[in-house]
């Protein structure tokens, strides 16, 4: 069954999550510099982003630069590899966006040869979560590689944002 949505703008990778309490859909809209959610009622959401630049907050206050290939772990976490800022960025299940990693500069790939540096990315793209949802695997067509980024065991994201706003004085 096809569904329109009128709001995607260049809508070019998409995954899937199974959950407890059913399954949704992230797809990551490049040019709209949005990542949407659709759940199996078919009500579509923004989940992040929509302003064009690179910076981390919660959902639409974060700012994407062409987001590309989209991952989602079972604990509720999306990956986006987001190939205008070169880095992979994390939403947490309370829609807050944090950048992982750099992903280097484009290079030409006889420069990234030449130079030997696994941090050059040219073009990164696709992205997948392996080993339990604690591996990912970053795709770069033009040099050729899949790359692989270890995730740390995280603290449940509750307390984690309880530190962050924590009084420390």
């Amino acid at each position: 069954e096809m569904m329109p949505f009128p709001h995607f703008v260049y809508p070019q990778y998409l995954c899937i999550s199974q959950r407890i309490q059913g399954w949704e859909i992230y797809i990551s809209d490049t040019l709209s510099h949005r990542i949407y959610r659709l759940d199996e009622d078919k009500k579509l959401s923004v989940l992040a982003g929509g302003v064009y630049g690179r910076r981390d907050g919660f959902a639409t206050n974060a700012r994407f630069n062409r987001p590309s290939g989209i991952a989602a772990s079972q604990d509720g976490h999306v990956y986006v590899v987001d190939v205008g800022s070169f880095s992979y960025r994390r939403i947490d299940p309370l829609g807050f966006v944090s950048t992982l990693g750099d992903l280097g500069r484009t290079t030409t790939t006889d420069s990234y040869r030449a130079v030997k540096n696994l941090n050059q990315f040219f073009a990164p793209c696709a992205i997948v979560l392996a080993k339990k949802d604690r591996l990912l695997l970053l795709c770069d067509p033009y040099n050729h590689e899949i790359r692989t980024s270890r995730l740390p065991k995280l603290r449940s994201d509750i307390e984690i944002h309880v530190d962050s706003i924590r009084d420390t004085s």
